[in-house]
């Protein structure tokens, strides 16, 4: 996933600090990417930033990776990289993500607001999500 490109890169460049940082990770209970920040005092996105940069992609995937948690700062479409930060939230939440352990998930009010899913709807919507991950799952391995 798109927004995931940073941390596929840092396990490829840097393999070893990928271990390292995924073991710190997992004994926190924290993603990578915050424990880069810790370690780093900087984003993992800006490594994804910079390849997507090279390669000459669409403007549209520099802002996918670096709005991905605080998407709703966008300054022209807060909306959309805000729904972004939140499916990423629900996926890691429903075990869908890309960490082997628990992860502490946290979406911002702002987050929370502009998406707009009505607290009361939410479980309902996370069971919707989960059964359509799941019925996509085997089509996936098929392919």
């Amino acid at each position: 996933v798109l927004h995931d490109l940073s941390l596929g890169l840092l396990a490829a460049v840097e393999p070893t600090v990928y271990f390292v940082l995924s073991a710190k990770a997992q004994a926190e209970g924290i993603s990578i990417a915050h424990v880069f920040v810790k370690h780093y005092h900087a984003r993992l996105e800006t490594l994804g930033q910079a390849a997507v940069t090279a390669w000459n992609l669409p403007v549209a995937f520099q802002d996918v990776l670096w709005f991905a948690e605080i998407g709703a700062r966008h300054p022209e479409e807060p909306h959309a990289y805000a729904c972004v930060d939140y499916a990423n939230a629900i996926a890691e939440q429903q075990g869908f993500g890309v960490h082997t352990w628990e992860v502490q998930v946290e979406v911002s009010e702002a987050i929370i607001r502009e998406v707009g899913i009505p607290a009361e709807d939410f479980d309902e919507v996370l069971e919707a999500i989960k059964r359509h991950t799941l019925a996509w799952a085997p089509m996936k391995e098929a392919a």
